[in-house]
């Protein structure tokens, strides 16, 4: 499956980790590598340095999979790589710009033979696709120029003479995926407008010479920033954008975006109330691929018996993991994510809403017991799982405690306490339903 990964803004508009675009096993990153250490890099410099000079600020790239301020890429189809740079200078109106600079391999060496320039304080990311049918090689440079959600995606092409710009396009995050499943990539735009609580998905192609739009799709705008963007599939084998986004410091929302009917849908987006309510949760956990089946799963948060009236620091979430197909959900996962304590428990069926938790946070102990509607309150106990120090483990008399999983530091250990009724289960269910993550 070609996935591509792109992260992007996170709350208060600040770049997290997340920030990176990366198409596995795509044709179009095989056009991209930083240079290595040899005697090309060196001569690579060298051209740079003379043509700019050796006081010029080298730049690489904060976002992106491509973070090398040099890169080489075959843009013109003739099988020999060209070598991109990127520096920024002031002009002579004092201004700073930033610099592409294209350094070509002639008999004499390398050389640079263009150079653009453009007003911004950084490179955001790059990247080197064929987003056409005609094979063309575009060069996509995204560039900080005017704030953290309206940045400037600058597309060129090389023919192996001239170096040619065709579009700068204003954007908040942009990637490249064939989402239209034609066996090309498109150039997928996303611009979140905060002021005007708008967010909006652009899908373009290129043939070269003209930039066409092929379908836009509005996405929850009520936010304070995108999360993560993940390309993968819906669980029927369609192209999907997952876009996860912030709605506040412990409560996100996704959005998922496809090609269908010759445009781009996005089914989760409430028009009557421009917001998307479906996917929203209490958890800041991204979509992600929960079960390692290679479709993406959505997290949907229910709050525990009991936790309803709590703070939101204190409160307590049954998690289900969803696939979605383009029409429906479908339960994944269900049960107890204890990140803290470094692993999951699946609920049996009939514990949801009739199974609440008791946590001792200091010692990482979870008691799971029966939930009492009459007196809203947690009854009997159905078992405990606590996390030990490998050597406070080794000091203890075990006795009927049950050893889940041990690593070199850790032991995950379990007592079960209710041996029949309802909600009992045995060892060897407990051991099924305990999953390290």
């Amino acid at each position: 499956m070609k996935r591509l990964v792109c992260a992007v803004l996170t709350v208060m508009l600040i770049m997290t980790c997340f920030t990176s675009c990366e198409t596995i096993g795509g044709s179009a990153r095989e056009l991209m590598r930083a240079p290595k250490a040899t005697g090309d890099m060196g001569e690579i410099q060298r051209a740079l340095y003379s043509y700019a000079g050796n006081s010029v600020s080298i730049k690489h790239p904060v976002n992106g999979t491509n973070r090398s301020a040099f890169l080489l890429a075959d843009l013109n189809g003739d099988k020999q790589k060209e070598a991109v740079a990127f520096y920024s200078a002031t002009n002579a109106e004092g201004v700073d710009t930033i610099h592409v600079n294209l350094i070509s391999k002639t008999e004499d060496g390398w050389k640079s033979v263009y150079d653009v320039e453009t007003v911004g304080s950084a490179i955001d990311k790059v990247e080197v696709a064929d987003i056409s049918s005609t094979g063309t090689i575009s060069l996509l440079v995204g560039v900080e120029a005017f704030s953290a959600t309206a940045k400037q995606l600058n597309l060129f092409t090389y023919d192996g003479k001239t170096m040619t710009q065709h579009v700068q396009e204003t954007y908040t995050d942009f990637c490249v995926y064939d989402l239209m499943g034609t066996g090309n990539d498109q150039l997928m735009i996303f611009s979140l407008d905060l002021t005007d609580r708008k967010s909006v998905v652009k899908m373009l192609t290129f043939n070269g010479e003209v930039v066409e739009q092929r379908g836009s799709a509005v996405t929850d705008g009520n936010i304070s920033g995108y999360a993560q963007i993940v390309s993968g599939k819906l669980s029927d084998g369609a192209p999907a954008l997952y876009i996860d986004s912030y709605k506040s410091a412990v409560s996100m929302v996704t959005d998922v975006v496809y090609y269908s009917n010759g445009g781009l849908t996005n089914p989760f987006f409430d028009t009557t109330i421009s917001e998307t309510q479906l996917t929203l949760r209490n958890s800041t956990k991204l979509s992600t691929d929960i079960n390692e089946d290679g479709v993406l799963d959505i997290p949907f948060t229910d709050i525990f018996p009991g936790y309803a009236n709590r703070t939101d620091s204190d409160r307590q979430y049954l998690i289900t993991w969803k696939t979605f197909d383009g029409a429906k959900f479908t339960d994944v996962i269900k049960g107890d994510f204890f990140y803290d304590g470094g692993y999951r428990l699946k609920f049996p069926e009939n514990w949801v809403n009739n199974v609440t938790l008791v946590t001792d946070s200091t010692s990482k102990m979870r008691s799971y017991r029966v939930w009492d509607p009459d007196t809203e309150s947690s009854a009997d106990e159905i078992l405990r799982i606590r996390v030990y120090d490998t050597d406070a483990f080794s000091k203890l008399n075990t006795g009927d405690m049950i050893e889940l999983a041990r690593s070199e530091t850790t032991v995950w250990a379990a007592r079960i306490v209710m041996s029949e009724g309802e909600y009992a289960i045995d060892e060897k269910t407990l051991t099924e339903l305990f999953e390290l993550i």
